[in-house]
This record gives structure tokens, C-alpha cells and sequence, in this order.
């Protein structure tokens, strides 16, 4: 079974569904997309706007013979990116990134007084520092997971767990223009020329769609997941 990409606890989802079947079958979850894209025409046409250069996945191996699934992929899907096989599953639900939507959602809107606007902002491209700083906290939560759940369990290797500010220079290394830190890697990234905040239609011109995907998906299928570990992990993030 391969989520591709998945969202935090896609294995959780998968073991519970299948319940005594589950040790049978292998499981593979993919951190993200391979690229940064939009649909353009919804059935027939979608806009690739970058390749990422690697792409994470974690396997846990059932106990049913199978061909090596990480290959096999590869093969079928093409030379770009390069599939990475991660050290542990967690790594791909803590490095899941889901604050990243909700994050650069709440820097534009949260001191919105609730006018229209003229036009849509850029998403990505249109970040401030402040922002970004908010980013680089939340990716700072992520790390602290990790090396606690390591601290607690040794043996279970999550040291591949890396910042976002890493992770942007690693997976789109050849789209930044300017890599000097996370606010620049971020808004001179070609592959999100153009992308701009989910918005709809009112009276006066456009206002944020709070009804998009990038809340009513990252937010319960991926931070509250992660909150969840946290707290097993006896790791404090805040609560607003």
C-alpha cells in the first residue's frame, strides 16, 4: 500500500483498516508530492510548475514476499526526484510539514479586518520575515519531537529529521534563487511562481476561503497528529 503523498498517521489509518491482515502487507508513505502543481482543468490538465530533487519515503516491511517496492516506483514514476528510503516511518509524519499551509495562511490573514481585497496575494512568494520566523518555530517543535522520541526509545534513528529552512535547500536547491535563508529560499523558489492564497468571490472583490484544503486537510490529517505525538513524546508545543 503506498500513500503518495500521504498524511501523518497514513500507516495508523492503514493497520487499523486492515487489522489482523495488516502484518502482512508492506506499507509505504511518501512525505509530499514530487512536484509543485496545479490543476489546471480537472480530469485533463495539470500545470507542473517544479520537480522536486528528492523525495522521502518510509517502508514498513510486512511479511508477505514482495519485489522491492522503492524500486519499482522509481521505475515507473522516472529518474526525477530520486526516491530517499527514510531510517523510520515517523520520519515522514513529523517532517510532514503540515504547519506550513496554516502558518502562511495565519501570517496573511490573521490581522485581516475582514474587508475584500482586490486580488488574491501570492502564497509562498508573498510571505513576510515574521512569517517565516513562524515556520522556522514550528520546524523547531518538529526537530524537538524527534530527538525526544530518540532520547526515550534509542534505537528507533529519527536523526534524519532536519529543519525546514534544510529542507528547502535540499529538495529545491535548483528552483531558490536566493539561499541565504529560510524568508529568501522560500519567495525566490520558481517553483511557486504565481501560486497564490485560496480565495472566493464576494461583493467588493475576493476573501480568503477558509474552506480550503490547506485547513480542513493540514490541520485535523496532519498537525493535530502530530500534537499527538508531541505529547506522547512529552514534548510541550503550544496550544493556540
Amino acid at each position: 500500500i503506498v500513500g503518495l503523498p500521504s498524511q501523518a498517521g497514513f500507516e495508523f489509518q492503514c493497520r487499523n483498516i486492515l487489522g489482523d491482515k495488516a502484518a502482512a502487507v508492506s506499507m509505504m508513505s511518501f512525505e509530499t508530492l514530487p512536484w509543485a502543481c496545479r490543476i489546471k482543468e480537472f480530469g485533463r490538465k495539470v500545470e507542473v510548475l517544479g520537480t522536486k530533487s528528492v523525495l522521502a519515503a518510509s517502508l514498513i516491511k510486512g511479511t508477505a514476499e514482495t519485489v522491492d517496492p522503492l524500486s519499482t516506483l522509481q521505475k515507473l514514476h522516472g529518474a526525477e526526484p530520486v526516491f530517499r528510503l527514510a531510517k523510520h516511518f515517523l520520519e515522514m509524519l513529523i517532517m510532514s510539514y503540515s504547519f506550513v499551509h496554516p502558518a502562511i495562511l495565519y501570517g496573511r490573514w490573521g490581522p485581516w479586518d475582514g474587508k475584500p481585497v482586490s486580488e488574491a496575494p501570492l502564497f509562498y512568494q508573498g510571505i513576510d520575515q515574521a512569517t517565516a520566523d513562524m515556520l522556522t518555530a514550528c520546524s523547531d517543535e518538529c526537530k524537538a519531537v524527534g530527538n525526544a522520541i530518540m532520547a526515550a526509545c534509542p534505537g528507533n534513528d529519527l536523526s534524519d529529521v532536519k529543519d525546514i529552512y534544510q529542507w528547502y535547500l535540499e529538495y529545491y536547491h535548483e528552483d531558490i534563487q536566493d539561499d541565504h535563508d529560510l524568508y529568501h529560499a522560500i519567495t525566490t523558489n520558481k517553483s511557486y511562481k504565481g501560486l497564490v492564497h485560496p480565495v472566493k468571490t464576494v461583493d467588493g472583490g475576493v476573501a480568503p476561503d477558509f474552506g480550503n484544503r490547506y485547513l480542513t486537510e493540514d490541520i485535523p490529517m496532519g498537525m493535530i497528529v502530530f500534537k499527538g505525538v508531541a505529547i506522547a513524546a512529552g514534548v510541550p508545543i503550544p496550544n493556540n
